[in-house]
């Protein structure tokens, strides 16, 4: 049995077409296609979260990693990793209909961003948090951009 995606109605697997609204089946690559985005809305979501966390909790375990005190230089490290995650997101989710390839080198060249900033750059990032972005932000982005690139082109 499939389910006609403009009427709802239940067919037996015989038949190629509704018999009420002439509709046929959706192919299994469309579903697929449908799927991506909620993907990149996941990581974009996260990726969010997790600069939101750094920001509150960040300021309450190592004092503002924006105040007074902090060398500007390091601050701007802060800023980097913390955003690139969401920003890389945000432009994969909007170029996603158009360039799908795009999007998954945005995402990508994010999370690489990210772990270069976040890991390899002399910062206090490296620490607990640089970690945590790794694992819980960039490797997710790197995972669902790889997804996109190695995706199959649809009929």
């Amino acid at each position: 049995m499939w389910t006609c995606p403009k009427c709802k109605e239940q067919i037996e697997d015989q038949f190629d077409s509704c018999w009420k609204c002439a509709g046929a089946p959706v192919a299994p690559s469309a579903l697929r296609a449908k799927h991506a985005p909620v993907a990149l809305i996941r990581v974009f979501l996260v990726a969010l979260i997790f600069a939101a966390l750094f920001a509150v909790g960040g300021a309450g375990v190592y004092g503002s990693p924006f105040g007074p005190g902090v060398h500007p230089r390091e601050s701007a490290v802060y800023a980097e990793a913390i955003l690139i995650g969401p920003l890389a997101s945000l432009l994969a989710i909007v170029f996603h209909k158009r360039l799908v390839c795009l999007s998954g080198v945005l995402l990508v060249l994010g999370a690489l961003g990210g772990i270069f900033i976040g890991l390899v750059v002399e910062s206090d990032f490296r620490g607990v948090w640089g970690k945590v972005f790794a694992i819980f932000v960039w490797l997710p982005m790197s995972i669902v951009g790889a997804r996109l690139l190695l995706r199959k082109p649809q009929p």
